[in-house]
């Protein structure tokens, strides 16, 4: 049974003994009549549900409750999960800028070392023929 239902059936129970109350003050105090006597039972009883009935309200407001800050720490911790995979993507990302940048630093390098050994190549095989 749903919070909304409990809350309603116990709403109802609440009028019914309101109802009973009214009827109870229309005898007598000393008048002890079987009438009287039935319609403080159907009081005693209606009290013992409404104590049920709040009792299941609040489990059911508990649970709720529950459900709600599970359903907050889900998204709490889906939120990190992401931010956490979005700081491991970025920081890849600037792991392979870097990675590619100390690449292509070696390669100039390497074809700067290759041009100047062409160079003095050349300026030897120059001077050997003069």
């Amino acid at each position: 049974m749903s919070l909304w239902e409990v809350i309603a059936k116990r709403d109802q129970r609440l009028l019914e003994r309101k109802s009973l109350d009214y009827q109870l003050h229309g005898f007598r105090s000393r008048n002890k009549s079987d009438k009287r006597n039935k319609i403080e039972q159907q009081i005693f009883d209606l009290d013992k549900e409404i104590l049920k009935d709040n009792s299941e309200i609040q489990r059911l407001e508990r649970e709720n409750k529950a459900d709600v800050e599970k359903q907050a720490l889900d998204v709490a911790e889906e939120e990190a999960a992401k931010k956490a995979a979005e700081e491991k993507a970025a920081k890849e990302g600037a792991e392979k800028q870097a990675s590619d940048a100390v690449e292509e630093e070696a390669a100039k390098k390497a074809t700067e070392e290759k041009a100047a050994k062409e160079a003095a190549e050349k300026e030897n095989t120059q001077k050997t023929a003069e």
